[in-house]
């Protein structure tokens, strides 16, 4: 595929240098600029799009100049190797950010607050009460600080296991988003599987026909192929926050969770806007699931 010439590039002539730069390398006119919005009307919905943020024009304007690249069909999920899904990292706020739309590209950041002041705000989180046994019952917690009254919590379908209720809990929250109009997302899971699956692993999956190195199938193909789909479209920023360490929106979520595990959903419904500090959840109907 050929670039756009590099004169062709949208001039950045703003007295007031922008904070961030976007990069389209792949899209309707590829170039540099300096707005998220003019960015996204040049790769939403343009299939196999490559875009992405920088801090200098410079680096964004390299970033077109580079020739694009396949990277597959989307954006990689997954694992090739089974972490304890009860892990926890105690590392501090780390970033992934994904540009989650067919044959995209992702980058690793560290913690970019810049980046994430204009974003929808999403905490998941996935619960599972006898995990890997007989009788296991899952649940999926979403919390939008900024519209507690859209919060999810649900039981698990399909097969009952806490990477599961992870992946699921991250596509029901996907999902709301997109119903809310929300399409420049931060995620923040406590979810070591979630970081790592988002990042490191699908690739290999991907070059190994969806196998394992054992040369086993994936376990979690499907699930992490419908995280792909939904989040296709998105700009999409994976954040990791301590679990148990005190984050309001993770507690919530957490709390939800367990709720969804316990056969409980909260329908989405108009409720009192609840302050993020406060780490009780809001009283809201409920429907026990028998």
């Amino acid at each position: 595929t050929e670039l756009v010439p590099k004169t062709s590039l949208t001039p950045i002539l703003s007295p007031h240098m922008p904070s961030k730069y976007y990069a389209v390398r792949r899209g309707r006119a590829p170039g540099v600029y300096n707005s998220w919005d003019e960015c996204k009307s040049q790769v939403d919905g343009y299939s196999g799009a490559q875009f992405k943020s920088f801090r200098t024009a410079a680096e964004a304007k390299e970033f077109v100049d580079t020739p694009v690249v396949s990277t597959g069909r989307g954006c990689p999920y997954g694992s090739s190797r089974r972490p304890n899904p009860l892990s926890k990292n105690r590392s501090d706020y780390r970033t992934i950010n994904g540009i989650n739309t067919a044959g995209s590209v992702g980058s690793i950041a560290s913690d970019n607050s810049a980046d994430s002041k204009d974003r929808f705000v999403i905490y998941t989180d996935g619960a599972c009460t006898k995990n890997g046994r007989r009788g296991a019952r899952g649940g999926i917690g979403a919390h939008f600080p900024a519209r507690p009254d859209r919060d999810i919590s649900e039981p698990l379908e399909g097969r009952q296991t806490n990477n599961r209720a992870e992946i699921w809990a991250a596509v029901r929250a996907l999902e709301a988003a997109k119903a809310m109009g929300e399409l420049r997302v931060d995620i923040k899971t406590d979810s070591k599987f979630m970081m790592q699956a988002v990042n490191e692993w699908s690739p290999k999956w991907r070059r190994n026909g969806w196998k394992t190195s054992t040369g086993a199938d994936v376990i979690n193909k499907e699930d992490f192929l419908e995280l792909e789909r939904v989040s296709q479209g998105m700009d999409v920023q994976w954040t990791k926050v301590r679990a148990h360490s005190g984050v309001a929106g993770n507690e919530r979520a957490d709390q939800l969770a367990v709720m969804g595990s316990k056969g409980v959903v909260t329908p989405q419904v108009t409720l009192p806007t609840v302050p993020i500090g406060l780490p009780t959840l809001p009283k809201v109907p409920v429907i026990t699931i028998e």
